[in-house]
C-alpha cells in the first residue's frame, strides 16, 4: 500500500504543474494561428489524457490492495474464529 500511497503522493505534487501547463497552453493558444493552436490544444490534450490515465491506474491499484487487505482480514478472522472454537 506505501508504494500506492508514494505514486499518489507524487501525482499530486505534480498536478499543479499539469494546472499551470494548462492556464499557459490555454493563453498561449489564443495568440497564435488555427493550425498552432490546433497542434497546441492536441498536445496540452494527449499529456492531460496521459496524467489521467496513470491516475487511474494507481487508484484501481489501490482500490484492488485495499479489497485484497479485507478479504485477508476476513479469511484470518474466519480462521481463527474456526481454531479458537476447535
Amino acid at each position: 500500500m506505501y508504494y500506492c500511497q508514494h505514486l499518489q503522493s507524487l501525482l499530486d505534487e505534480h498536478k499543479p504543474l499539469i494546472d499551470a501547463l494548462n492556464d499557459a497552453g490555454s493563453q498561449l493558444v489564443e495568440l497564435v494561428d488555427a493550425p498552432a493552436a490546433a497542434a497546441f490544444t492536441g498536445l496540452m490534450n494527449d499529456d492531460n489524457d496521459k496524467y489521467q490515465s496513470v491516475t487511474d491506474v494507481v487508484q484501481k491499484r489501490a482500490d484492488k490492495i485495499v479489497t485484497q487487505r479485507r478479504k485477508s482480514v476476513e479469511v484470518c478472522t474466519v480462521r481463527r474464529h474456526v481454531f479458537d472454537t476447535n
